[in-house]
């Protein structure tokens, strides 16, 4: 399940809370196979959920422009400003 490197496709850092015992099992599964990762395992799975509900719903989801807040939340609970744009696929 060699997923190669593909230069032009460009890739963003996530960050995200999962179940311990899912993670684990998904190292041992890269481990246990030959040119998988977990980015790339990952991936995977993400598109294939993604399609899923794409039939369920019976359309695709549409990209959108989506304002997301840069760093971490403040302390004293007060909103920070939204100053990076991102486009999501929706």
């Amino acid at each position: 399940m060699n997923q190669g490197k593909d230069k032009s496709i460009k890739t963003t850092r996530v960050t995200t809370r999962i179940d311990s015992s899912l993670i684990a099992l998904a190292r041992t599964a890269v481990l246990q196979t030959r040119g998988l990762t977990l980015a790339s395992l990952t991936a995977t799975g993400m598109r294939m959920m993604i399609s899923r509900l794409e039939r369920e719903r019976g359309r695709r989801f549409r990209p959108q422009v989506v304002r997301l807040l840069s760093g971490r939340p403040r302390k004293d609970g007060t909103k920070r400003k939204s100053n990076v744009s991102a486009t999501r696929r929706m």
